[in-house]
């Protein structure tokens, strides 16, 4: 884990969460961001491609817009949950599965 320069402004939820935790904090508005990465790359792809590349560039942009998408819903969902970006849903939804869980012991 990298050593930030400033302190975090918002609540901690988990100082190092796992992959797993990270994904299931990701909003609806990351999966927006990573459709919409991937949607509009695609026919940049397409385009960048012509006139004989079209397809393969179509494919390959389609990727790296997913890719890019996808790394920085994970990025958002880090800081959140790490305090740097406001957390105030994911402080309640993992607050109510901490006392679910500590309570079924």
């Amino acid at each position: 884990m990298a050593h930030p320069i400033n302190d975090p402004k918002f609540p901690v939820i988990d100082r190092d969460p796992s992959f797993g935790k990270v994904m299931s904090a990701f909003r609806t508005s990351d999966w927006q961001n990573a459709t919409l990465a991937t949607v509009l790359s695609v026919p940049f792809g397409y385009a960048a491609g012509r006139p004989v590349l079209m397809r393969p560039s179509m494919y390959m942009a389609g990727i790296i817009g997913a890719s890019f998408g996808l790394f920085l819903g994970f990025q958002n969902s880090f800081a959140r949950l790490t305090g740097y970006k406001e957390n105030a849903a994911e402080a309640a939804k993992f607050a109510s599965e901490k006392s679910v869980s500590g309570t079924s012991m």
